[in-house]
């Protein structure tokens, strides 16, 4: 009776835990719901007339979780908000909220960024992570940054990772819904 519980208990948790990756000859345009409803979303800003928009993808680098969330944040008619998606395959939570965002908008229009090919200095590794890749798009400018949760880790070792301007970008954008 015990040997049945267990097997049922480890593949229930492996659908439950394992990563969502595309799998040969699979020609859909996206992987996860998440990435279809925020693509649509921010389609519809664009014909809103909104010309700077954030997209962050917060996930696994090797593959994609049930958690999966999508992140939009736009500023229009001066008033700034977020949208936040949770879920892969299975939307858990999707809200939207507005803020105060002009300090982050300041930020990104008085900061270089270096771009994804310049690594980030960090006194940690690990293969595999949760991370942010966030494209910023503004009128003047378009550029992508990618940061790993290990790259923001905060001590006294890791003090030259904290000064790079893409891991200060995504303290400031985690702030937001935390």
């Amino acid at each position: 009776m015990k040997i049945p519980i267990i097997v049922l208990f480890v593949c229930c948790s492996m659908t439950l835990y394992s990563q969502k990756v595309r799998l040969e000859g699979d020609s859909s345009r996206y992987l996860c719901l998440n990435d279809s409803i925020a693509a649509t979303f921010k389609k519809t800003l664009n014909k809103e007339k909104v010309d700077s928009t954030i997209s962050i993808l917060y996930d696994y680098d090797n593959g994609r979780l049930p958690d999966s969330r999508q992140i939009i944040i736009w500023t229009h008619n001066g008033i700034g908000r977020i949208r936040i998606i949770d879920g892969c395959d299975r939307i858990e939570k999707d809200t939207a909220y507005s803020f105060n965002v002009k300090h982050l908008w300041d930020y990104i229009a008085v900061t270089k960024f270096d771009d994804l090919t310049v690594p980030i200095r960090s006194a940690y590794y690990q293969s595999h992570d949760k991370y942010y890749y966030i494209t910023v798009a503004t009128p003047r400018r378009t550029f992508s940054v990618c940061v790993r949760n290990y790259e923001r880790k905060k001590d006294e070792k890791n003090k030259v990772a904290q000064s790079d301007t893409r891991v200060i970008l995504t303290n400031k954008i985690d702030d937001l819904f935390r």
